[in-house]
Order: structure tokens, then sequence, then C-alpha cells
């Protein structure tokens, strides 16, 4: 496993899960950068807004596969808000754009089976937009914006007009290019006063600067960094007797700090496995 360096909270950007999540679902402001974000990609006014963030969906059943979303954004529109639609927010760095195409459709039927409940029929399904938010052009057109919905192979003119529709957004993307989309994107993928060019990042940026002062932000921070870590360690090392021992005795004795530097590094994990009495991997 290579040795990953741990970024700051200042040196995180809205590109990465953690800061994303975190600003997104700040009670004050979250809804304001929800309006933001969409506004700029739908290209038109987003209205109220009802956030949900790192919420796990599933079938109900514990044996099938559940999501966890990013976020999850209701909106509710009309002169009565009486409208209603719904659009998943993810993003996506480099690492882990595999096969996103085929998670964004598992994404989709999960989503609408939430909001059909048992008994409604199906005129009650929800216009659904996924929107991913990636580094990586997934497919090598140098689109800014892929959108994709559900069309007749013979027709292609033909859509199903079934209210759902998949965004990919390419942040190095240049055909049928988008100034105010672009700088929206720059700013995602480097979420630094120097990219906050427009009111939109302006506001941005000022959201963020707020949420990354916050005094618990590094607690959690710090939390889920070891969280990753340790999964990411017992995923490689997963069954090796010695190794979930040390990790036992590291977790007992509170030495966090320890778990993660023995996930990535072998020689100091040699060294811990020494200070216990415990066999190296190695060997």
């Amino acid at each position: 496993m290579s040795k990953k360096r741990k970024r700051s909270v200042k040196e995180l950007n809205l590109i990465d899960d953690f800061l994303f999540q975190e600003v997104l679902s700040d009670v004050e402001n979250g809804p304001t950068v929800a309006k933001l974000i969409l506004s700029v990609i739908m290209e038109q006014e987003i209205e109220h807004v009802i956030l949900n963030t790192q919420n796990v969906v599933t079938t109900g059943d514990p044996d099938d596969h559940a999501i966890r979303l990013d976020v999850y954004i209701e909106e509710r529109y009309g002169e009565q808000g009486e409208k209603k639609r719904v659009f998943d927010v993810e993003v996506q760095n480099e690492s882990g754009s595999e096969l996103l195409s085929k998670r964004s459709r598992y994404y989709q039927a999960l989503i609408d089976s939430k909001y059909l409940p048992s008994g409604d029929n199906y005129g009650k399904v929800l216009p659904l937009w996924i929107i991913i938010i990636t580094t990586k052009d997934l497919f090598g057109k140098n689109r800014q914006l892929y959108t994709f919905e559900n069309r007749c192979i013979e027709e292609p003119g033909l859509s199903l007009e079934d209210g759902a529709r998949r965004i990919f957004l390419n942040t190095e993307g240049t055909i049928e290019y988008r100034e105010d989309l672009a700088k929206l994107l720059d700013y995602i993928v480097e979420s630094q006063e120097k990219n906050a060019v427009n009111d939109t990042t302006k506001q941005l940026h000022s959201i963020v600067e707020k949420v990354r002062q916050k005094p618990e932000l590094g607690v959690r921070y710090m939390k889920s960094w070891e969280r990753e870590w340790r999964a990411k360690a017992e995923g490689k090392l997963e069954g090796r007797q010695e190794y979930n021992q040390l990790i036992l005795q590291l977790s007992k004795d509170q030495r966090l700090e320890d778990i993660v530097k023995a996930a990535s590094d072998t020689e100091y994990r040699d060294k811990l496995f020494i200070e216990y009495g415990i066999m190296s991997l190695e060997q």
C-alpha cells in the first residue's frame, strides 16, 4: 500500500468527499451552496431546497447492496412549492472513477424506489437528476458536460421521457465550453481564494472558509481520515491474524495515529509488531 500524506483542512477542496459533505451539511449555509451549484449546472434559478447528506439508501433487504449518497437535494418549486424534483450530486477525484456509469445506474434505481412508496402509482415517480462531478473525462470526448437520458436506438429523436437524467461534469473538458460552469468547476477542484473570481465562486468561498474555521471540523476530519485508512488496510491485510491482533491492541491503547501509520508504512508496522511481541507479517 502506497503511503499517502494527510492533507490539512485548508488543503481540502470541494472535490473531496469530506469537505463537500461538510459544506453542504452546514445548517446555516448548506442550502445556499446547493442552490448556487445547481443554478449554474442547470442554467436556471433553483428555488427552495431540502438537503440530505451522507444518506444511506437500501432496498430494505440487508443482503442487497446499499449506497451512500454524497448529497441528494429535493427542490420544491411552483407557485406554492407544490412541485418536486430530486438531485443527487456526487464528487469524484481521479481515484475511484472506475465504473461510475454503472454506479450511477444503480443509484438511480434505488433513489426511485425510495420516492415511490408501496401502493403509489408510477405517475408519482419524481424527476431525477444524478450529477457526478469528476476530474477524469470518463468518455474521452473532451466535453465539459455529458447528459444522458433514455432514448430509442432506432429513433434517436424519440425520448422515453421518464424524467431521469444522468449528468457527468468533466472539470477539464473544453467542447461546448461554458465560462460560468468552468469557473464553478475550477473552484470545486481547487477551492482557494485565487479561484473565487465571480459572484458565485466568491459566495462559495466565503462559506467554505467559514466551515473550514469551525473548531470541530479538524476533529471530524482526523476521524474520517483514520477510518478511511483503517478500512483500506483491513481490506488489503484482511484475514491475517497478526495484523488484526495489532490493530486490536492499538485500538485498546487508543493509538489512533499509529493505526493510520501502520496501514501505510511497512517498516513502522514491523516496529509495532516487535513492540507488542507479535510475529511480523513477513515471517
